[in-house]
């Protein structure tokens, strides 16, 4: 917090037009006066007031991976391509869940040699592997972690799962916690106001900044198989977290008598 009296000091307009100004420019220079009388007169506070919430997260994303292997690239992709317009299928059906396609991936591979081969023999023993993330969003919990059990019955793998606050529900946080720091810088200036026996207060410019939370891992480590290693998987369960919304104000405000 900072107190300051303002003091300024200015020219008449006498003395300007005896320098040859015209009238026209009078009006900026009383203008000016105008505004140095008023600081003059009052008192200066710089103050900030910091306001926080916790809030429960409304809304959960979940990442899956679908992979295929092929003797050659267009092999993979057509059987990647396949999963993922059947997923995306599934997807459409649930209303409450917004279902996005993210990484796409196409590479050559080759199997681990028991013994030195030629560069012919190496290359006909060659496959291709394709991979692409499905990401379901939404704010129904339970529909979205149904979902992905559902496509983990269709190969997917689960790479990971994040809870997280949304812009909407952050920015009615903020408004809350602005009124609530503003309310704070107001009472401290009366306060202040009081001690320096003056009575009119007034907020004359105010920032406002604050944090946006970021989604918190819930698993952040891959869960990889192959084809002909799946087996039934269990519907994914999960429990949205917290976040610490912040904001912070600062604002000038004039004390005046």
């Amino acid at each position: 917090m900072t107190i300051h009296n303002s003091l300024y000091s200015y020219a008449l307009a006498g003395a300007l037009l005896a320098g040859g100004m015209s009238m026209g420019a009078v009006a900026p220079v009383r203008a000016d006066d105008d505004m140095a009388a008023y600081l003059r007169n009052v008192t200066v506070l710089n103050l900030s007031a910091d306001a926080r919430k916790v809030v429960t997260q409304d809304r959960v994303r979940v990442n899956l991976n679908i992979q295929r292997d092929g003797k050659t690239a267009a092999e993979a992709q057509a059987a990647v391509n396949a999963k993922m317009q059947a997923a995306l299928g599934m997807a459409k059906k649930v209303s409450a869940v917004k279902a996005s396609t993210g990484y796409y991936n196409v590479y050559k591979q080759y199997p681990p040699e028991v013994r030195p081969l030629g560069k012919d023999e190496r290359e006909k023993k060659a496959y291709w592997t394709a991979q692409q993330t499905l990401v379901l969003d939404g704010a129904d919990k339970d529909a979205v972690l149904k979902l992905a059990g559902a496509l983990q019955q269709q190969d997917f793998a689960m790479q990971g799962m994040n809870f997280y606050l949304s812009r909407e529900a952050s920015d009615a946080v903020k408004d809350e916690l602005v009124s609530e720091a503003l309310a704070t810088i107001q009472t401290r200036a009366k306060a202040i106001a009081k001690q320096l026996g003056m009575g009119n207060v007034r907020v004359a410019t105010m920032n406002i900044g604050g944090n946006m939370p970021k989604p918190q891992p819930y698993m952040a480590r891959a869960i990889m198989m192959k084809a002909d290693m799946a087996e039934a998987m269990p519907e994914p369960v999960g429990e949205a977290g917290e976040s610490d919304v912040t904001v912070t104000v600062n604002a000038e405000v004039h004390v005046s008598r």
